[in-house]
């Protein structure tokens, strides 16, 4: 269990639900896993997205130089550092950094028969992997979610151990509610969205950042497994995928950003039709190339073997005693 985050709990839907998910990603492409059982939200993110920019000409601060030179000299950097702010603030270069544009959230829907028990959500950080785990009326079922490095897509199985999934599966702006930089001012939120799915199992997705009016979005493909002795229907509803009578279901979603959405679109689907479409076979190349990486630094926080297997919660609770 050592180089695993344990949790007992899904992430909590009082306003941190991001903040509290587990994170999967290759450098570029992120999947943040909050762990919910009837409504799973994955938080998807792309390195180059961003918005809410303030970008100004320098303004000419050239007659500063012999002041600056003379603190710099004297050996006052800070006083000279803060002359050059006031400056040009004085003269109204007042810039905005940008924050991350969230992508878009893919949500599942799946049925509770009953309250859920053994629940644990995991991130493996030797592999990258997040796991999702629990029992819902005797039934055992499990997400497992990474972001390959090779193929660079997003990758998720849903399984049950006997019976039948049943799923609806969508891509959507993000929760609106998280609008707001950290000045509390809402920036202006992503438009032109549009959600298309296909009987064949296509959702496509697409949204215009305002920062640049440029698209974005995601294709994912959804590959179900019957379950034994069922016929497994696909059906698309309401720009999302509905599975029925599956075993096992299977999502690989390809990002774009800063290009227009149906010529990306297109791209996205020729690369998902060269992928083997199978979570071991895409799971493998990944493993090789993350663990390489991983393998790099080795830190050792001196805890014992049992101290593996605890929950983050149980960990907590503990330092929290002393």
């Amino acid at each position: 269990m050592k180089n695993k985050l344990i949790l007992d709990t899904p992430a909590s839907w009082w306003g941190a639900k991001w903040r509290e998910a587990l994170p999967s990603g290759n450098g570029t492409v992120g999947a943040a896993v909050y762990g919910g059982v009837h409504k799973e939200t994955v938080l998807l993110t792309h390195e180059d997205l961003w918005h809410g920019a303030v970008t100004q000409e320098l303004p000419d601060v050239s007659d500063l130089l012999p002041a600056l030179r003379e603190k710099m000299m004297a050996g006052k950097f800070s006083e000279a550092d803060t002359l050059l702010e006031h400056e040009f603030s004085n003269r109204g270069y007042n810039p905005e950094i940008s924050f991350p544009l969230p992508l878009a959230d893919l949500n599942i829907y799946m049925p509770v028969s009953k309250g859920f028990n053994h629940y644990q959500r995991v991130l493996d950080m030797e592999s990258g992997e997040v796991s999702v785990t629990w029992i819902d009326d005797g039934v055992a079922y499990s997400r497992s979610t990474f972001v390959s490095r090779p193929d660079n897509v997003v990758v998720m199985e849903i399984k049950a151990e006997s019976g039948a999934l049943e799923a609806e599966l969508s891509l959507d702006l993000h929760d609106i509610s998280d609008r707001f930089n950290v000045h509390k001012e809402e920036l202006p939120l992503p438009y032109n969205v549009s959600q298309e799915s296909q009987d064949e199992g296509l959702i496509c997705y697409a949204a215009t950042n305002p920062q640049d009016d440029i698209d974005f979005g995601a294709v994912a493909r959804i590959v179900p497994i019957a379950a034994p002795g069922m016929a497994v229907s696909m059906l698309s509803k309401g720009g999302g995928v509905r599975v029925e009578n599956a075993s096992s279901i299977l999502v690989v979603i390809k990002l774009f950003v800063q290009s227009k959405r149906d010529a990306a679109w297109a791209e996205a689907k020729r690369h998902l039709d060269n992928l083997v479409l199978d979570y071991p076979a895409l799971l493998a190349p990944h493993m090789v190339e993350h663990k390489e990486i991983f393998d790099r630094v080795c830190f050792d926080l001196n805890t014992s073997e049992g101290e593996h297997h605890l929950s983050n919660e149980l960990l907590l609770l503990d330092a929290y005693k002393g």
